[in-house]
């Protein structure tokens, strides 16, 4: 589950971008993309329940290792297609 506090997001002006990621990602049902199967909100967060991704999603794995070998960029352009 993904929680983002609303406060954060509209002080940086990204409840709109946030509003089209919601749309997208319940729109999208693919094996590759994480999906997003309910969305509800509390008086301070925005609560998205999502597949699980065990060993972190691929933002997790950037910031962990800066660059990806040529095969591991193949390999996650290979998912997408």
């Amino acid at each position: 589950m993904k929680e983002m506090l609303k406060a954060r997001v509209m002080a940086k002006k990204s409840v709109d971008s946030v509003k089209r990621e919601l749309e997208l990602m319940q729109k999208i049902q693919s094996d590759f993309i994480v999906n997003v199967h309910w969305a509800f909100v509390d008086e301070n967060y925005l609560f998205l329940v999502m597949d699980l991704m065990e060993g972190g999603d691929l933002r997790f794995h950037h910031l962990h290792n800066r660059k990806f070998s040529p095969e591991c960029t193949l390999f996650f352009l290979a998912c997408l297609v």
